[in-house]
């Protein structure tokens, strides 16, 4: 595999990985709020999916995003690491980062969902791990505004529910709103794990992910931009 940190600039870098209860805990709209706040100190970030390459799979077979169902995503998905390997979407995701690395400071995954994909970006790559939980209820509600139907069959498929078992670790308040940490006894990754309550609306959770990066950015030493 790929060493992402052979393509860093050299300088001070956060790159975060994104796990979530299920689809429609806002995945992507944690990582768009991360990349504004992080320009906000002049980095220069992207975010990327492992599921992007299978996108692509899919659309050029229907040859039209909006006919592309949550269930092709996964059975795509799964068929190709029976053909091409269990790593097939890391290794495709790792070879896009490494292609613009050198244009950027910090990376983001948006959506790690597997214990082979958590293993590679938290622990052998050192990546900020956060897990982003929400409500079975407004999970489906917010697919269903965003999409205009959910394939209830689907929602909660094993594929989704590997990282589950985090929601079960003990954790310890930190001194931002709707944020934790997993505290687990000797374990220092499962404790780098930042758990996101995202039951609310998206100003507060706007606040939470501004306060997080400020506090990341101090322990890094960045300086804020001034306007």
């Amino acid at each position: 595999m790929i060493n992402l940190q052979e393509f860093d600039k050299g300088g001070l870098f956060i790159n975060f990985g994104i796990m979530a209860s299920s689809g429609g805990s806002g995945k992507d709209t944690v990582a768009d709020m991360l990349l504004a706040y992080l320009a906000s100190y002049d980095r220069h970030s992207k975010k990327y999916a492992l599921a992007d390459g299978i996108y692509d799979v899919c659309y050029s077979i229907l040859g039209n995003e909006d006919d592309i169902k949550r269930s092709h995503l996964q059975g795509v998905g799964e068929s190709l690491r029976l053909v091409f390997g269990k790593d097939v979407w890391i290794n495709d995701t790792d070879k896009r980062i490494k292609s613009d690395q050198q244009f950027l400071d910090d990376v983001i995954v948006t959506d790690i969902r597997k214990l082979r994909e958590f293993s590679h970006y938290f622990v052998d790559k050192g990546f900020v791990p956060l897990y982003i939980k929400v409500d079975k209820d407004i999970a489906l509600a917010r697919l269903k505004e965003r999409d205009g139907y959910v394939q209830t069959e689907n929602f909660g498929n094993k594929i989704e529910k590997e990282l589950n078992f985090i929601e079960s670790l003990p954790i310890i308040k930190t001194n931002i709103p709707n944020v934790s940490k997993v505290n687990v006894p000797n374990n220092s990754v499962l404790n780098s794990i930042y758990i996101i309550d995202n039951n609310s609306d998206v100003d507060e959770l706007r606040v939470t992910i501004s306060m997080l990066v400020d506090n990341l950015a101090q322990e890094e030493g960045w300086n804020k931009l001034q306007w």
